[in-house]
């Protein structure tokens, strides 16, 4: 994603998106967590990737999230990685365009090198299926509310 470009966002006057550049991607998730209520803080960031774009890698799920997280630590703010994925689901339906679902932006979050999630999209609930993952209990996820994302 070396694209030799250089964007500027206003935090405080974020686009409606939709120009059909990469820029979507970045304003979508800003978009996303600031309705979520964070509070979040201008920044420079540099993006630097060997993924292709459109290369059918959760590339633009991989971004939104590795932005989101940027973003929220330079504000200093915690966010749960429920409400993280569903942000970077939102920032692709509003600012991008693209009515995905919540697989590649939940596994982003939740994945562990050389380990499987089994991920029910539909009530957000997921567990590994191996033996060496980390000594954690089942996740039991549940949709949201608009107002509140729960990890129980």
């Amino acid at each position: 994603m070396n694209l030799d470009d250089s964007r500027e966002l206003n935090l405080d006057r974020l686009s409606s998106g939709r120009q059909g550049i990469w820029l979507d991607y970045v304003e979508g998730i800003a978009s996303a967590l600031s309705e979520k209520g964070f509070a979040l803080r201008g920044a420079d960031i540099a993006l630097n990737s060997d993924v292709g774009i459109g290369s059918g890698l959760s590339s633009s799920a991989a971004l939104e999230i590795a932005l989101g997280t940027a973003l929220a630590a330079v504000a200093a703010v915690s966010i749960d990685k429920l409400s993280l994925a569903l942000a970077g689901q939102t920032a692709e339906h509003v600012h991008v365009g693209m009515q995905c679902g919540i697989m590649d932006q939940f596994i982003s979050v939740h994945a562990w090198e050389d380990h499987a999630i089994l991920l029910d999209c539909r009530s957000l609930q997921a567990k590994t299926n191996s033996s060496q993952a980390p000594s954690m209990p089942d996740c039991h996820l549940r949709q949201p509310s608009p107002a509140h994302a729960r990890i129980l």
